[in-house]
């Protein structure tokens, strides 16, 4: 019966002593049976080895069993991975303490699992590659955004090309952060707009010195679907608030939320200037960002709500499509 069982079996006592084995391979034994029975782990293997081997008898004796522990042999043929599992043996009389040890050879499961983790991290480094590419590309045409708005007499034609050089700097932030952090199955939406409403409020308030940016982001985890719209609405409103809410000089603040409603998150952004003009619903109909942001609302799978006054105030309400 012993013969069919193709784990290595020990019977150990607490101090690690050997008494008794069953190998159904000789060449998996770290060292030959005359030479080990009687002796101690500590005797016949490498300190980490034999520390290993330790915690887990331990474990068993007080327990009852233990599970889980690996440990690496540099045997004739190479390297061989084994995982144990103890249980703790009923006494006899006048017997030391003992335990059951089985070795199970992992080697296999071992070299495979070696194999795929240097594939993901070969895929990894590709998408970290993919993504600092995106970012340098999108940054280059930024620049020449930049360059050609210098060149332009017109100002009209200067606001459009700073306004598109703000749309995608938010995209180029997302590839950014995803490069930094080396995650690609999720964003964190908080820390992205963070960075992303600081970039635009150094950008939009060089004329509003008096204008205040005020934070209130909760940590959520979104997929990279729902942080670019995200970004893409965010910058919109919040250059439209400076573009428009603060005239003159006009002191105040701009604020963005991230919180969470029920099982859904709101996002907004809302000022305390002057507010919306009494033909709003006609310019929201000719404007391309707003037409832009009620676009990237309806991608989140929200619906834009302006809010009422005092000033300007936005919000969208979506599901975040990672389950936590």
């Amino acid at each position: 019966m012993l013969d069919a069982l193709p784990d290595l079996m020990f019977e150990v006592g607490i101090n690690g002593r050997y008494y008794d084995y069953h190998s159904p391979r000789s060449d998996l034994l770290a060292a030959p049976p005359e030479t080990f029975i009687g002796k101690t782990v500590r005797d016949i293997l490498p300190p980490e080895t034999a520390n290993a081997i330790m915690a887990a008898i331990a474990q068993a004796h007080e327990r009852g069993h233990s599970s889980g522990q690996q440990i690496c042999l540099s045997l004739p043929q190479g390297e061989n991975w084994f995982e144990l599992s103890a249980t703790r043996k009923a006494q006899l009389p006048g017997e030391d303490p003992r335990c059951i040890m089985l070795s199970r050879d992992i080697t296999l499961r071992k070299h495979t699992e070696q194999a795929l983790q240097a594939s993901l991290d070969d895929k990894v480094g590709l998408l970290n590659e993919v993504h600092h590419r995106v970012k340098n590309n999108l940054q280059v045409i930024t620049s020449l955004l930049r360059l050609e708005g210098n060149r332009s007499a017109q100002a009209e034609t200067r606001t459009v090309l700073d306004e598109m050089q703000g749309r995608i700097r938010s995209m180029a932030l997302l590839h950014e952060s995803l490069y930094r952090t080396g995650t690609f199955a999720s964003v964190e939406l908080g820390a992205y707009l963070r960075q992303l409403c600081t970039q635009a409020f150094r950008t939009g308030a060089r004329q509003n010195d008096g204008v205040q940016l005020v934070l209130d982001l909760a940590p959520v985890q979104v997929t990279m679907d729902q942080a670019t719209p995200c970004g893409l609405l965010v910058n919109e409103l919040v250059s439209n608030c400076l573009k428009h809410g603060f005239p003159n000089g006009r002191t105040g603040e701009v604020r963005v939320a991230l919180t969470p409603v029920d099982a859904q998150w709101r996002l907004s952004v809302r000022d305390n200037g002057v507010g919306l003009p009494a033909d709003f619903d006609t310019r929201r109909a000719a404007s391309l960002g707003l037409q832009l942001v009620t676009d990237l609302a309806r991608q989140l799978g929200a619906t834009l709500v302006v809010g009422p006054g005092p000033g300007a105030a936005f919000s969208i309400t979506f599901t975040s499509q990672i389950s936590l």
